[in-house]
This record gives C-alpha cells, sequence and structure tokens, in this order.
C-alpha cells in the first residue's frame, strides 16, 4: 500500500475551496459503483528494451516473459533482469502468482526463490490476481486447477485467460471467442488467436492479422501490430510483436475519462484547483490534463475527456456539497453533471455529461490521497519500576483490565512511555473503577499517589489544541466526546492551532452548544486559516470510522427474503425459483457471496454485487429470457445482482435485516415476485412486485473462510487480548469488521451515552461494541454486543447522520444504452464447445476475500486496521476509512 485515501466530509478543512487544498491530491468515487475516475489518455505504444516471444502482466504491475531460446526474464521496471528456468510460456497474475509451462508441457508454479513443478502437462497455463488457475493441453482439451488436482473442463480451447475465478476466457482453435459464464461457456461475436484478461476487467486481443482489439461490450480496433498482448489491468498492458519487439501502452482509453478499481495509478488522481471564480480546474496527477467536456458540446451524453488546459468554460466545474460526503460535479458551460454513462457498474464504463437526476452515478465522493506513512499505530508501554525499568507491556489502542496485565502484574506500574497523540489512563482497581491518572507523555515516575497501585490501564488517541499558531500558547488535551466553551482548557475564541493522530476527527463549532459555522480536521494544522482563528467554542472529537447498523447483513451470511404478496423465495431441489412459502424455512434461505465491486469487504452494502446460494449449493440465476432458476453450480455474470435500495432501511450505506430492496440482474432488470408465485427476472423497473424485505438474517459461520466475508485473522500482537478471550467468545481467531472485537470498554463511549464532557475525563467501561464515529462527524450510536450471536456483529446502532428509515429514492434516470457498430464481421455461432450436461460445481465458489493482505490494504474499508485492531481490543478506533470498495 502506497497511499492512504481518506474521505471528505462536509466542511472538512482540506475539502476543495478552503484555505491549504489547492497542493492536496483527491480520488473521486462513484456513489453507486465505488470505482474512481481514471485517466485515459491516447494511446500510445512505448518499446522497452529486448527481446520476447511471449510476455504476461500481474494486476500489481508485475511483468515476466520468455524469449525465443525459453529463458524467462523479469520486468524490474528499468531493465530485463533474467531469471532460474527455461519455460516455452508464462503467466502473470501478480507477484505472487506466476506460472509457466516448460518445452516438454511440464507445468512450473514460482514459488519467490524458484520454480516448484505441479502435477500434469499443459501447453498453455492462465493463473489469476488471485491463483485461480486454468490450462489447455496439446489435444485443446481444457483444465482448471484444484489447488492439489487438475479437473477436466467441458470444450475446446487453443489459448486461455484468466484475469480471476470469475473471468476466463479463450479462443478454440478456430479463433472463435469465449467466455466462462457460470458452469458453460458462452461465445462472443469476432475472432482472435489471443486474448488476454485482466482482474480489473480490461480485456484485450489480437487476431490472425496481429491487429489489436480491446473489449467495452463489443470490440474495438487500435493502433499498432501485436502478436501477443498481455492485460495486466486497464492501465498495465504489454505485447510483442512479430520481430519479438517489446511494446508497453502508456494509455489504455483515447483520451477519456473511465472509472476503475483503484491501482494506486496517479492517473486515478486529481488535483482541484479555485480558478476564483467560484469555479474549479480538475487536473489529472498523472497526465497534468484536465477534465474536458469534448468539443464544449451542450448535448446530454456528451463525453467527458482529458485535455490540456485552455480555461474554457467546458473545463471549468462547479463543485456543490451534498451533505454525508457527497458531491455534485457540474460543467459550466453546459449545466449538466458528470455522470458515470448508463449507470455502469462496470470497471471502464465511460463518464459523461447527462442532466442533473440526483442518482448515485451523479453523485461522487471525495478523498484525500495521502502517504501511507501517516498511518498512526500507537502504543504506550508500562513499566514495572520507575525510569522505564523492570518487566514491561506494550499496549495498543484499547482497555485492558487486570487480567490483561500479567506480563507486567498488578499494582506495579511505576513509570509509562507515552507516544504524541495518545493519553494513558491507569485505573486503581480492576474493572476501571476507584482512581485514576492519565499521561500524555513519558513520565518516569507516575509519582507517589499512583505507585504500584494499578490493576487497569486505557489507551487512546487524543487530540491537541493550541491557543496560538504553530502550536503555540496554551494547549489542551481532548479525547472522544463534546466539549463547550468551559470544558476546551482554553480560552473561548482562542483557538489557532491543534494536533489530530491519524484515525480521529475533529469538528470546531463557532458557537457555544455546537452552533454555527464548522470545520472538520483529520489531521495536524498549524494554523486553522482566518476564517476560522480565534473562533472557535465548542469541539466534537471522534474516533474516524464507520457506522454500521445493528443487523448488518455480512458477506457469509444468510437471508430470506419476503414478496410484497407475503410470499418468501424458495429454492427448490429441482432447480427452480419461485415466490410461493407462505413460511421461510432451510429452502426459502440463501447464503451471500460477494461476486463483483463491493464498497466494504465484510459487510453487504448498496450498489454491491452479490449471488445468491441456495441450500442445495445451487446460485440464483437470471436467464436471458428474463426467468430466474436456482440451478447454476458456479458464478458468471448470470448469477450476479445489484443490491438497490428501494424502499426503507436503516442505514444509506449498509444493507440491514428488515431493508426493503431490489436485485438488479446482468440484463439490468429485476428480479420480481409474480402474483401466481413464479419468480422472474424481466423487469426494467421497480415497483412493488419487484420489492423484497429481509425477514431473516444469519451471520456467517465463525470459521468459515469464504463467502467474502471477514478476511483471515492476522497473529495477534501481544496486546493485551487473550486468545482464550477469542474462543470464549465465540471469535476463533477471525478479525471483525468494523465491530470491536468483544472489546471490555469503548475508549470515552465513543458507542451509546455521550461521555462526559470534562476534558479530565477518561475512559469507561462497558462490554459493548466501540463503533467507529460516522465519517460525516455525526453523533454517536446505540451500545450493541458484539460477535457472532446477531447478524452484522450487532456492530452498532444505526443512530448517525443518515442512518435513520428513508424515504424511498426514485429511480435514476439513464441515458439510453448506445448501440455501436461491430468494428469486427460477426462470427458464425456454432454449438458451444461442451456437452450439453452441466458439471455441477466446475469453479464453484466466491471471491471470497481481498485480492490483498487485508490489514493495510487499499480495498477493504470496514476490516482495514492498521495494525491488528482486533487485538487491540478496540478494532473500530483504528480502522482506515477509505472510498468504498477501492
Amino acid at each position: 500500500m502506497k497511499y492512504l485515501v481518506q474521505p471528505l466530509v462536509s466542511y472538512s478543512a482540506n475539502a476543495p475551496g478552503n484555505e491549504g487544498a489547492e497542493g492536496r491530491v483527491f480520488t473521486i468515487a462513484s456513489e453507486h459503483s465505488s470505482l474512481v475516475l481514471t485517466a485515459r489518455e491516447e494511446l500510445v505504444w512505448q518499446q522497452v528494451p529486448g527481446g520476447l516471444k511471449g510476455i504476461d502482466a500481474g494486476v500489481d504491475g508485475a511483468v515476466w516473459g520468455v524469449n525465443a531460446a525459453n529463458q524467462v526474464y523479469q520486468w524490474t521496471g528499468s531493465s530485463w533482469q533474467q531469471m532460474p528456468g527455461s519455460l516455452k510460456q508464462i503467466s502473470v497474475g501478480s507477484a505472487s502468482q506466476i506460472w509457466g509451462v516448460a518445452p516438454d508441457d511440464s507445468i512450473w508454479r514460482w514459488n519467490g526463490s524458484g520454480w516448484v513443478q505441479v502435477p500434469g502437462g499443459l501447453k498453455h497455463v492462465s493463473v489469476g490476481a488471485d491463483g485461480a488457475v486454468w490450462g489447455v493441453n496439446a489435444a485443446d482439451d481444457i483444465y482448471r486447477w484444484t489447488g492439489s488436482t487438475w479437473i477436466k473442463v467441458d470444450g475446446k480451447l487453443k489459448q486461455i485467460s484468466v484475469g480471476n475465478r470469475t473471468t476466463v476466457w479463450g479462443v478454440n482453435a478456430a479463433d472463435d471467442i469465449w467466455v466462462r459464464q457460470g458452469d458453460h461457456w458462452q461465445q462472443i461475436g469476432g475472432k482472435l488467436k489471443y486474448v488476454s484478461a485482466a482482474a480489473d476487467g480490461a480485456l484485450w486481443g489480437v487476431n490472425a492479422a496481429d491487429e489489436i482489439w480491446r473489449w467495452r461490450g463489443n470490440w474495438e480496433k487500435l493502433s499498432g501490430g501485436l502478436k501477443v498482448v498481455a492485460a495486466g489491468s486497464a492501465s498495465n498492458v504489454w505485447g510483442v510483436n512479430a520481430a519479438d519487439g517489446i511494446y508497453r501502452n502508456a494509455g489504455a482509453g483515447n483520451g477519456r475519462l473511465v472509472q476503475q478499481i483503484w491501482t494506486e495509478d496517479p492517473r486515478q488522481q486529481w488535483r482541484i484547483t479555485p480558478n476564483g471564480d467560484g469555479t474549479f480546474k480538475i487536473a489529472n496527477v498523472g497526465t497534468g490534463q484536465v477534465l474536458d467536456v469534448r468539443g464544449s458540446s451542450f448535448d446530454k451524453g456528451a463525453d467527458v475527456l482529458i485535455w490540456p488546459w485552455h480555461g474554457g468554460n467546458n473545463q471549468r466545474w462547479r463543485i456543490s456539497d451534498l451533505g454525508v460526503s457527497r458531491f455534485r460535479i457540474d460543467a459550466v458551460h453546459s449545466g449538466q453533471s458528470l455522470d458515470v454513462y448508463g449507470g455502469s457498474y462496470e470497471a471502464g464504463g465511460p463518464i459523461i455529461q447527462w442532466p442533473w437526476h440526483g442518482g448515485g452515478n451523479q453523485r461522487w465522493r471525495l478523498a484525500e490521497v495521502r502517504s501511507a506513512s501517516v498511518i498512526f499505530d500507537p502504543a504506550a508501554t508500562v513499566y514495572e519500576h520507575s525510569n522505564f525499568q523492570g518487566r514491561s507491556l506494550r499496549l495498543g489502542v484499547g482497555s485492558y483490565d487486570i487480567q490483561s496485565l500479567s506480563a507486567v502484574g498488578n499494582d506495579t506500574v511505576s513509570s509509562v512511555r507515552v507516544p504524541t497523540g495518545v493519553r494513558v489512563t491507569l485505573y486503581e482497581h480492576a474493572g476501571f473503577s476507584g482512581r485514576r491518572k492519565s499521561f500524555t507523555g513519558d513520565t518516569g515516575y507516575v509519582g507517589d499517589d499512583f505507585n504500584d497501585i494499578t490493576s487497569g490501564v486505557s489507551v487512546e488517541k487524543v487530540v491537541t489544541i493550541y491557543e496560538h499558531g504553530n502550536y503555540g500558547g496554551a494547549a489542551s488535551v481532548l479525547g472522544v466526546g463534546r466539549y463547550n466553551i468551559s470544558q476546551l482548557g482554553i480560552p473561548n475564541d482562542s483557538l489557532s492551532s491543534l494536533r489530530v493522530p491519524q484515525g480521529m476527527i475533529v469538528t470546531l463549532y463557532e458557537h457555544a452548544d455546537f452552533q454555527g459555522a464548522q470545520r472538520v480536521y483529520f489531521e495536524d494544522a498549524s494554523f486553522v486559516g482566518a476564517a476560522f482563528n480565534d473562533r472557535v467554542s465548542s469541539i466534537e472529537v471522534q474516533p474516524l470510522g464507520l457506522v454500521i447498523p445493528r443487523n448488518a447483513l455480512r458477506y457469509g451470511g444468510q437471508i430470506q427474503l419476503r414478496s410484497v404478496h407475503g410470499k418468501w423465495l424458495v429454492a427448490e431441489d429441482n432447480g427452480g425459483l419461485n415466490a410461493n412459502r407462505g413460511a421461510a424455512g432451510p429452502w426459502e434461505t440463501f447464503t451471500i457471496e460477494r461476486s463483483g465491486p463491493g464498497q466494504h469487504q465484510s459487510h453487504v452494502a448498496y450498489g454491491d454485487v452479490i449471488s445468491l446460494r441456495s441450500v442445495h449449493g445451487k446460485y440464483v440465476v437470471a436467464e436471458d429470457n428474463g426467468t430466474a432458476n436456482a440451478n447454476r453450480g458456479a458464478i458468471g455474470p448470470w448469477e450476479k445482482w445489484i443490491v438497490v435500495r428501494s424502499g426503507a432501511g436503516a442505514s444509506d450505506v449498509f444493507v440491514t435485516h428488515g431493508d426493503v430492496l431490489s436485485l438488479r440482474s446482468w440484463k439490468n432488470l429485476y428480479l420480481v415476485a409474480e402474483d401466481n408465485g413464479a419468480a422472474n427476472a424481466n423487469r426494467a423497473a421497480i415497483g412493488p412486485w419487484e420489492q423484497w424485505t429481509i425477514t431473516g438474517c444469519t451471520p456467517p459461520a465463525i470459521n468459515s473462510s469464504g463467502g467474502g466475508g471477514v478476511g483471515q485473522r492476522r497473529t495477534l500482537r501481544g496486546r493485551g487480548l487473550q486468545r482464550q478471550r477469542l474462543r470464549d467468545r465465540g471469535l476463533r481467531r477471525r478479525a471483525c469488521g468494523a465491530e470491536a472485537c468483544g472489546i471490555d470498554a469503548a475508549l470515552v463511549g465513543a458507542c451509546g451515552p455521550r461521555p462526559p464532557a470534562s476534558p479530565s475525563a477518561g475512559p469507561t467501561s462497558r462490554s459493548s461494541a466501540l463503533c467507529g464515529a460516522a465519517v460525516t462527524g455525526a453523533g454517536a450510536c446505540g451500545a450493541a454486543a458484539c460477535g457472532a450471536a446477531a447478524c452484522g456483529a450487532d456492530a452498532c446502532g444505526a443512530a448517525a447522520s443518515g442512518s435513520g428509515p428513508a424515504a424511498r429514492r426514485p429511480a435514476a434516470r439513464r441515458p439510453a444504452a448506445r448501440r455501436l457498430a461491430a468494428p469486427m464481421p460477426a462470427a458464425r455461432r456454432p454449438a458451444a464447445p461442451r456437452p450439453a450436461a452441466r458439471q455441477p460445481g466446475a469453479d464453484a465458489g466466491p471471491i471470497s476475500s481481498c485480492p490483498v493482505d487485508v490489514c493495510g490494504a487499499n480495498v477493504c474499508a470496514v476490516n482495514l486496521c492498521p495494525a491488528d485492531a482486533c487485538g487491540a481490543d478496540a478494532c473500530a478506533v483504528d480502522i482506515i476509512p477509505i472510498i468504498p470498495g477501492i
């Protein structure tokens, strides 16, 4: 992870237009898809020194190749380094997923230091970013690797490409193009001799004439000529030509603006600079070019491009704060809004201008991109003797009762080390009772009044406010809480600077009682600016995280869906799907699995792409004729559903027990409960029959590793949380999402009742879950027990801003789909390359977890903690909130 991506909220000090924001770098993400705006400059092939006959690229930028002598090379970023081994073909999913085939068809896997042989023989192998491996042999038979053996799959292909386990493409001996759809192959028009699929949805190919083609719902011919193309991602495409010359594509989209999965590419980062007239220039960091409406067009649906700055009104944008951390972006010349074309959820979806309708594809999340070095993982150390001597115990953010202090001993603490931005409170008695004393810096002796009497310790992040700029004058340390005039610790209307450790959010109010103008800070500010200097009369300090409603749905959990007719959706044992049951039982219960872009790693959010698996092990499918069934053994596009909010719900973000929702299929048609008890997927708009109420909600199995649920727990780091306590609570070494993992104390009462407003008030013990504060800077959340006893782990009550019952939103008007002429002659459609009988279980199973390490990864929002937060006994406080889904 190179960057921390931190969302803006209303009144953010670092928001565009505020003092000092001009030098900031931002991402801009669509509310409905969670994908980020990405610049794609004109297609330019850049030659790279060297000669290779074959090449492949991974999603993380890893590139390997083989030459005519079957020697293996790795790209270092500036040159080719020869690696051991002899291979005729190589495949790269990522730096840790590299497979190859030797001249004798033997199969090999790179283990980081050498090649390990895999049983079997293939002429071509392909590995995805998630480790999925497919291959074809000399007879064009297709095989899939299970992790221990090869399973033969129906069909015939001469070459195959795997983006991930649900993205598998190939070409046969006749150059016909095929894509795996769940448990069967579907032909795609056109002819290619070689195809390359990336995990982010990018798809490229070359035909028999070495022409280069890119898939965007149809095939688009691009400049150049290659015999092999390798798409690591939409922005990382390589190839070799007939003379074994190596080429790298510097861009991948003809100057257009698209939405893409976050890859930390500079072309996904933007500087938003005021023009001095209330409008903004939005410049791309990677290219230096700016957002521009093509040709200054006033047409609705006109493309948004990147283009050199000339100052025209088609390059000037108005940014309007919509509240709840959402923004509207309008072109000055036309008044139309930045819009994801057709409401697409797919990576690569183009960006256009369109009249404002308020849909999620016109609402944008802005977030600041900062170096990962800002991640603050504080820990204090308590010592048995004075001057930091004797036994010691390092404690992360959290609360540690008497049983957690055994390493240093009860009633033994005499000195403490406390880093900047942290407050340590010692308690006289177990249960966080009796006298207490707090420390905000290294203390070689805790004093005669507290020496050798400590039976409990809490460690919390704190904010420091200062009377003068540059952190001068009188200072006051504030923990989580609300502070009115008399409780600030410095004179009223005197605040000029403040220090805010990463993971905290501070809201300054102009007047007492949290009234008047507001300004929100996520970071240190040596001067709050002329607009707020010496004007602060009340302050709110909160941990920066996400509010998760009680009973929020989690991946791997189970639900039941009741129609407006009072009947439940049922998966019959013959593969049929109906909506005709008057009670809910096992056949009316479905497991939720992640199968596409989603906002959060552990919890289901609106706009997520999910699949529903029945008790019979089959997936709910939308057939191309408009019917719906539950008869597929694996996930493909037809088994994917977009979760759409269509009625009352507990949260604007998370899907919760009791919510009313709709499910949209791959054909943009909704799952419907007919009045005769049938279930179909053939409605183009949402009405009562397309609405489903969640009436059953079961959390995922504690030891389950699938279903896209919470990632596997990392090693506990000695933060006083004993593994036995985890087992006693039924957590069994699983990381939680935003819930606090059996926390024994809420730091200064982040959940439940408001904490004492006194600056000297310390943490209080409670056994409720500690939820993160809303990123909107809004209020607290209800107390709830953490653990597996309730759906969503009862992480927090839904009492945050925007999380109450909401009125039904009208469906966003979308531009009609444009039908582009196919640039390639349509190929004859022969019978699919497979026997009629399906192979149950082929490629079964969802994408079970984030593709990279959960803790410290920039893709999992809810359970992304900087350092084993669950082990710190305070998961929510340590959460790094990022753009959902990136």
